[in-house]
């Protein structure tokens, strides 16, 4: 809201500085002094119409059903006001432009209406003549801008369809990076389920031969004890009678 009403102040000021302007054109009689009223108008004019854009866009914004149809109202008005201030302005240009037409018609003869109406007459032609030429000029010279400008425009566009290309393959790239980055990202939770498979497996492998190990060492010390126990025991004497029969 500060905005909008900083927008709306603005151009309520620039209006009225404009209007001061045009009545000071009107109301003088000096040439220059009209001529530089007008710029300043002009210039105001512009500024003005520029505010009237952000206002607009700044309406654009507010959500209020009624807030919003006010300043649509105010906007309507200040566009009411532009329109005349400009209509004004141009009326004054044109004023002034035949009454330097006349004068300079006049002073390039040396006669007045008065005096020689038909040479006046001529020299008013030839002054319209010479402003018809300068007009024209003017116009080719615009043409010429407009031409520079389109020209200008279809370059611009051209660079921003290459832009937009540009964009769209580096999108591209970044899909393609992000798809092989979760493919990566796939095979590498993969192959660590895998080693920890592997790991489980080695394990298992490694406590069988500790068991293999075990057993056979326990085995062999085990027969070893016995050998030992048979050798240390006494001799059994019913074994040495049997013998001592046989002799």
């Amino acid at each position: 809201m500060a905005d909008i009403q900083y927008w709306k102040d603005a151009i309520v000021g620039e209006i009225e500085t404009v209007r001061n302007l045009v009545q000071v054109a009107q109301n003088t009689s000096d040439d220059l002094e009209r001529s530089a009223s007008l710029e300043k108008a002009e210039k105001g004019l512009r500024s003005t119409k520029s505010n009237t854009r952000s206002f607009k866009m700044e309406i654009r914004l507010v959500f209020d059903h009624n807030e919003r149809s006010k300043y649509e109202r105010e906007l309507t008005n200040f566009e009411q006001s532009i329109s005349q201030l400009t209509a004004e302005i141009k009326n004054l240009r044109s004023g002034g432009a035949r009454s330097q037409l006349f004068m300079g018609a006049n002073a390039g003869e040396g006669t007045s209406l008065n005096e020689d109406p038909v040479a006046a007459g001529d020299a008013v032609l030839d002054g319209a003549s010479r402003l018809q030429d300068k007009t024209g000029q003017s116009l080719g010279n615009t043409k010429q801008m407009i031409a520079d400008s389109k020209m200008v425009a279809s370059s611009t566009v051209e660079a921003l369809k290459q832009q937009r290309e540009q964009i769209t393959n580096i999108e591209g790239d970044v899909l393609r990076v992000k798809d092989n980055l979760n493919r990566a990202d796939k095979l590498i939770k993969n192959f660590g389920k895998r080693m920890a498979t592997d790991k489980l497996i080695q394990c298992f492998a490694c406590v069988n031969i500790m068991l293999v190990v075990g057993v056979v060492l326990y085995l062999v010390i085990k027969g070893g004890k016995d050998d030992d126990e048979n050798r240390n025991a006494p001799e059994s004497p019913v074994e040495s009678r049997q013998l001592r029969g046989l002799y």
